[in-house]
């Protein structure tokens, strides 16, 4: 896997406690009060804009819905925003502290996120010549990036597996993998702008408006603001050269950790707009953004919510027929395109329960005929009728050919195995 294993192990964790549902809302939940701490440690003097920094977090759909998956990325919410509350306090105990959550935020699902969020913060340090704390944390997310890059080479020698049995690994695949990720064309825009355009539509919908007034003067302002501008600027930039398609997500998942910098950004602006206004203003300025919040949460959510119902559920469906069958082995076929055989084909790690579920695109004809001569098979594909609802296209005839003899071993595996049933 080239995804890091701290989400998996808290996950595993949750499972051991019978409570892996509840996770990654404990995430979310853990995300509002660290935001609403960082937002009180920013503007001590104006507990309201802690509160409603805490609001649009709370409202948002993306943020709700993300919530309820088993996505790494409201780990990452949560960890940057306790990593920031910690880097606030700018004590020695608690920049141990930020170093220990950087960690586990950098071992969680890819290295890349989180160090992008603290760079700038250590680039204000610099600029404000705080060098020691600088090279504390210059130093210690050295370690940890190498330290993450060399995990999978270093977990392989500790459980004795031979480097020629093992996939690449190391510095050199990572920097192997970044290098084959690199590009910007038109299709890499096109794509940004429709993960941007997502992301702005599954937030509270103050967020974008506020967040276009608050760069300019975050930028003036310096500090924790123009550090939080920048981080979200950093981030997009990358995963416009690296990734800028996110291939699946609820809104925008690769800006998810840096929501609460949306939000923390978006109360500053809204705090300079309303600062001018006498008491009446303030009171209808404070009615209009609690109408706001109220609208992202009866209309957008919603909206939202229904669609990712109406995403998820065939592959729901598809899923539990799968589990439930007679079947040794259930051979998935991915002759078709944008059938993802990738959601199907998994199984528990132990290989305890339910029938083995297997890729047949990735078989040879003799492993599939020793497998097929062995056990009750079963086929599933796109034309399956617990696949009803999922999107497919047809592949290139050249492609469904080198499939075809796979395809016809499997079909009479399958027949002979209904037959024996």
């Amino acid at each position: 896997s080239s995804y890091l294993p701290l989400n998996a192990a808290f996950r595993a964790a949750a499972s051991h406690l019978g409570a892996v549902g509840w996770l990654n809302p404990i995430w979310a939940a853990i995300s509002i009060l660290a935001l609403y701490a960082v937002a009180r440690r920013l503007w001590p003097d104006r507990p309201r804009m802690a509160l409603a920094a805490a609001l649009l977090l709370a409202s948002s759909a993306q943020f709700l819905i993300t919530a309820m998956t088993a996505y790494a990325m409201s780990a990452h919410l949560a960890l940057n925003l306790v990593w920031l509350w910690l880097f606030l306090r700018s004590k020695p105990l608690s920049d141990a502290g930020a170093v220990g959550v950087g960690f586990i935020a950098s071992g969680l699902h890819q290295v890349i996120f989180h160090p992008i969020f603290v760079a700038p913060f250590i680039l204000e340090l610099l600029i404000a010549r705080a060098w020691r704390r600088a090279a504390v944390f210059i130093a210690a997310y050295a370690a940890i990036g190498l330290f993450w890059i060399a995990y999978w080479g270093l977990l392989y020698r500790w459980m004795g597996i031979p480097p020629s049995q093992a996939e690449a690994v190391g510095g050199a695949w990572f920097v192997s993998r970044v290098l084959a990720l690199l590009s910007v064309d038109l299709s890499s825009a096109y794509q940004m702008a429709q993960s941007l355009a997502r992301f702005v539509t599954w937030q509270n919908l103050l967020i974008a408006p506020l967040l276009v007034l608050a760069l300019k003067p975050a930028f003036k302002a310096g500090g924790t603001m123009r550090a939080l501008a920048i981080g979200i600027i950093l981030t997009v930039v990358a995963m416009l050269v690296l990734v800028p398609s996110q291939t699946h997500g609820w809104g925008y998942r690769y800006l998810h950790g840096l929501i609460g910098s949306a939000c923390l950004l978006a109360v500053f602006a809204w705090a300079r707009l309303v600062e001018p206004l006498d008491a009446r203003g303030r009171a209808r300025a404070e009615a209009a953004f609690a109408a706001a919040c109220l609208a992202s949460l009866v209309v957008v959510f919603p909206v939202r919510a229904i669609q990712a119902y109406s995403f998820s559920h065939p592959f729901a469906v598809a899923d539990a027929d799968i589990r439930a069958s007679k079947a040794d082995v259930v051979l998935v076929d991915n002759w078709t395109a944008l059938f993802d055989a990738g959601h199907f084909v998994r199984n528990d790690p132990f290989l305890r329960d339910g029938p083995k579920v297997m890729l047949l695109g990735a078989f040879r004809e003799q492993g599939l005929t020793r497998l097929c001569g062995k056990y009750s098979v079963r086929v599933f594909d796109a034309n399956d009728p617990a696949a009803k609802g999922i999107f497919t296209s047809i592949l290139p005839d050249p492609t469904r050919a080198r499939n075809a003899s796979q395809r016809q071993l499997a079909e009479q595996a399958a027949a002979k195995s209904d037959a024996a049933g």
